[in-house]
């Protein structure tokens, strides 16, 4: 099941934001993933700071989201599921 976000003029805090809950994943995961802390996923959703390159690349990584989506701003994206449900028979 993929979701459709429309998202034109977010900034890249609000990106990681709308990535990470359309993701399922809490900030606390989402920093486990990246190896920063909470505080440093906090701080980037609040347009603070910003994260550094290879950080993006963690964030869309760990999201499942094209990493051009962050970077150019694209109007929408498409939200995958992280893992697979398999079909029980």
């Amino acid at each position: 099941m993929t979701t459709q976000l429309n998202d034109t003029g977010l900034a890249l805090g609000a990106r990681v934001r709308v990535a990470r809950v359309a993701s399922g994943m809490k900030q606390s995961e989402l920093a486990a993933e990246c190896g920063v802390s909470r505080a440093a996923i906090g701080q980037w959703e609040a347009g603070l700071t910003e994260p550094s390159a290879s950080k993006m690349f963690a964030i869309a990584r760990a999201t499942n989201q094209p990493l051009d989506w962050f970077a150019e701003g694209l109007d929408s994206v498409t939200v995958r599921p992280k893992r697979l449900e398999l079909p029980t028979f």
